[in-house]
């Protein structure tokens, strides 16, 4: 009796478990098709209607390239190959990088640790430099107005000051 009472409970866990696994089976199908169709309209939206040729900005490529340049042994590859940074140029007259040259929070330090020197950082460098230069002349050609200190003092200042003087003069 025991045992009959074993095997129907043992047959009862076996049927619950296949309900179960059908019943999971069930819900990862639809799952995954929610996923499938999430993961589609994803797709749609990030995709381009005509691909774009951006090119990406590798610093680490660009500096290997600068320092085989160099080198007297690697300067015939360099030249029969076509550098990717040669594509890449900065546009420095850009008005988002205007802080970069007018305010002292944006030098440039080559001293820096994380400074890497390339084209586009001297170019930055050197145009930083040309409009210091245009400033300097800007402010030289264009010499202050004297005015004389007569004009500058107020008369009835004038007048208090000598009447002051007049009797600290007396008084000694």
């Amino acid at each position: 009796m025991m045992e009959k009472k074993k095997e129907r409970m043992k047959e009862k866990q076996k049927l619950r478990k296949e309900t179960n696994e059908t019943k999971d089976n069930e819900i990862d199908s639809e799952d995954e098709d929610k996923q499938i169709k999430q993961q589609a309209e994803l797709e749609l939206l990030l995709m381009d209607e005509e691909p774009s040729e951006k090119q990406h900005f590798n610093m680490k490529k660009i500096q290997e390239e600068e320092t085989k340049s160099s080198k007297k042994k690697n300067k015939k590859k360099i030249l029969n190959e076509k550098s990717a940074s040669d594509a890449f140029s900065v546009d420095v007259k850009d008005d988002r990088f205007s802080a970069l040259y007018t305010s002292h929070l944006f030098n440039i330090d080559p001293a820096d640790p994380k400074f890497k020197r390339t084209k586009g950082m001297e170019e930055f460098i050197s145009e930083k430099a040309t409009r210091r230069q245009q400033y300097d002349t800007e402010k030289v050609d264009v010499p202050p107005k004297k005015k004389s200190k007569q004009s500058i003092i107020n008369p009835e200042l004038s007048n208090l000051v000598k009447s002051i003087k007049s009797k600290t003069k007396h008084n000694k």
